[in-house]
């Protein structure tokens, strides 16, 4: 300070100073201060701001330097960063497009091979969904005791095996499948299974194998689809689970989709169990919304997979009674 005579230096600071320049040299500062952290931590800075006036870009990148705020110094490399992000990180979780995008082949595929899936039990059922489509998931929803998980299962028939007798024709039919299909149970087990397949392929009513009044006149076609069964047992995978949890399903589908080239899976009925709401206790949220969480799991499977996913879910008695249009509050 007596050296350079800093009193009179601060005198003149005060006297000549306008505080109107203020913000622009504060704002130019604190430009500077960053451009020189980002120096420090390994940045290159020298698209911001040029100090080599031989530069032919020098005056150019400057002037550029004075309009900047240092949020746009910031958000350039965001941006940048973003970019190695989006190709290196999370690449998989999203596609970014545009409307025109591959038209004229989407039409002429559409033309050449219809957006339909394999064929499902129902004329009138795959008219409205166009079969069991792959990356999609259907949710059947009913009261208890109607059916869903028996439908579940001849419509898992219907895909795993290529033929069947038909009491209708009263001879064996081609159905057209023969894909191989995963069967999740929850609350039956093999045997309860095995007898339903039983009966779908062979048209006999269930009940005479469960009471065992099946008789000689029975047997050769019987015995015709247990050939069946075993000719094709690649094609029906069944596993028991009564405890799932999202992460299980998760492993389980993309083990036999990458391992046994399963494309079609069958999860038999979404409920509570501990499983699943030990998976998202930790997040504090209600039952229902762990259930919409855990459908959502296998949503986003049937689209990571490209696989044709069906499940259901129950309804009350008392809504059932109800009667009128049922709607997603009935789920």
């Amino acid at each position: 300070m007596e050296r350079d005579n800093g009193i009179a230096f601060l005198q003149d600071c005060e006297t000549y100073s306008e505080e109107g320049n203020f913000p622009y040299y504060y704002s130019r500062f604190k430009k500077l201060i960053l451009l020189r952290e980002l120096e420090k931590r390994g940045k290159k800075v020298d698209m911001f701001y040029s100090e080599d006036p031989l530069d032919e870009r020098h005056s150019e990148i400057n002037e550029r330097f004075e309009k900047l705020t240092t949020l746009d110094i910031i958000n350039s490399l965001k941006s940048e960063l973003s970019t190695l992000e989006n190709k290196y990180v999370i690449n998989s979780l999203y596609k970014e497009s545009t409307a025109a995008d591959n038209i004229r082949n989407v039409l002429a595929e559409l033309k050449a091979k219809p957006e339909v899936g394999i064929k499902l039990q129902g004329d009138i059922f795959n008219t409205i969904t166009r079969g069991g489509r792959k990356g999609k998931i259907y949710l059947r929803s009913a009261s208890s005791g109607v059916g869903k998980s028996r439908s579940m299962v001849g419509d898992a028939c219907n895909i795993a095996y290529p033929i069947r007798f038909e009491p209708r024709y009263n001879k064996w039919v081609a159905t057209g499948g023969g894909e191989k299909v995963l069967y999740v149970m929850t609350e039956q087990d093999t045997e309860e299974i095995q007898t339903m397949v039983l009966s779908y392929l062979s048209g006999f009513n269930e009940e005479i194998l469960l009471y065992g009044t099946f008789t000689e006149e029975h047997m050769e076609r019987l015995l015709k689809a247990v050939d069946i069964m075993e000719t094709y047992r690649d094609n029906l995978l069944l596993v028991h689970m009564p405890n799932p949890s999202s992460s299980i399903i998760s492993n389980l589908f993309r083990e036999y989709s990458f391992q046994k080239g399963v494309d079609n899976f069958f999860y038999d009925y979404i409920f509570s169990c501990s499983g699943i709401l030990n998976e998202y206790r930790d997040l504090g949220i209600r039952e229902d919304v762990a259930l919409r969480l855990f459908t959502t799991n296998l949503k986003n499977l049937a689209v990571e997979l490209n696989a044709f996913i069906l499940t259901a879910t129950q309804i009350s008695n008392d809504d059932d009674k109800k009667g009128g249009f049922k709607d997603m509050r009935n789920i």
